[in-house]
């Protein structure tokens, strides 16, 4: 308890001295403008599009500087991390994000998901979005590639962000290898050549034994009380049986727990037609691999 309200009590005096850092409203929003390309017009008012709110945190000196704070040994908060509840109370703008909710629901909007009480992701039509935000959206092309951006000053004072630019970069990315990639090259190296693959697999204990991780696991740290976050596109419709059969293969304990959380719209199939699948049983594959547990 003696802890607790020194903590508090140090963070009340720093709200007072640290600067806060607020979105004020009328803040324009630029459209963003990629090199080479031009604007060509706007999106139809009927097509459906989604959007991010971003309301602004509360003290967000005070934040920055405690995020520092429990960093550094010599900060009488060094290591005094915050609970939920306390972050919620010092930094989320709950009240104003209730009224920007209430508001996107009443406008008709599909709001998809929400974050921290001060992230709402939602969907709806451009022509919904100009009445109801005040914000636009502009198409640029470079002759064989076309995005759009949003763009304008807000109604609500907020932040709004609406494009398709990870789309645009990351529909098929140019380091993904693919198994058309390996069928190719196989096709271009004659059979005489003794070939050996940068992409051939290593196996588990190999790649522990290259990063050193051995000497971890035989002190028992193995990630426990851990969790991994990845962060793919598309998504893999098999990704939990590649996983359970990797870890049959290759001896390595299945994982306590492994979920997909889908952000938005989710269409695993999609991994597969553009390539992504491949990428994500790496990722999995190779978190699981160096964690141990």
């Amino acid at each position: 308890m003696k802890r607790s309200s020194l903590i508090l009590s140090i963070i009340f005096l720093l709200s007072l001295l640290s600067p806060v850092l607020v979105l004020q409203a009328q803040t324009v929003i630029p459209p963003i403008q990629i090199h080479g390309f031009k604007k060509v017009g706007t999106l139809p008012a009927n097509q459906n599009v989604i959007f991010t709110v971003y309301i602004p945190l509360k003290n967000q000196g005070l934040l920055y500087y405690y995020a520092q704070a429990v960093s550094n040994p010599s900060s009488p908060l060094y290591h005094h991390f915050l609970s939920k509840e306390e972050v919620a109370k010092l930094f989320y703008p709950t009240s104003q994000f209730n009224q920007v909710l209430s508001y996107l629901k009443n406008e008709g909007f599909n709001v998809l998901l929400t974050a921290a009480d001060s992230v709402i992701v939602a969907e709806g039509t451009v022509g919904q979005i100009g009445n109801a935000l005040g914000v636009n959206y502009a198409v640029y092309s470079n002759g064989s590639l076309t995005y759009y951006t949003v763009y304008g000053m807000p109604k609500l004072s907020v932040y709004i962000v609406s494009d398709n630019l990870t789309t645009l970069f990351f529909d098929h990315p140019s380091t993904l290898v693919t198994q058309k990639d390996i069928q190719k090259f196989y096709q271009s190296v004659p059979q005489s050549v003794n070939e050996t693959f940068a992409i051939e697999a290593y196996w588990p204990t190999a790649l522990q034994k290259v990063y050193n991780l051995t000497s971890l696991f035989s002190r028992g740290y193995e990630g426990q009380n851990y969790t991994i976050g990845i962060l793919d596109f598309y998504g893999d419709p098999y990704i939990a049986q590649q996983l359970a059969y990797f870890d049959k293969v290759t001896g390595l304990p299945n994982p306590p727990n492994f979920t997909v959380v889908p952000i938005g719209p989710y269409d695993p199939n999609l991994g597969i037609l553009t390539g992504w699948a491949g990428e994500i049983s790496l990722d999995v594959e190779i978190a699981h691999t160096l964690v141990g547990e």
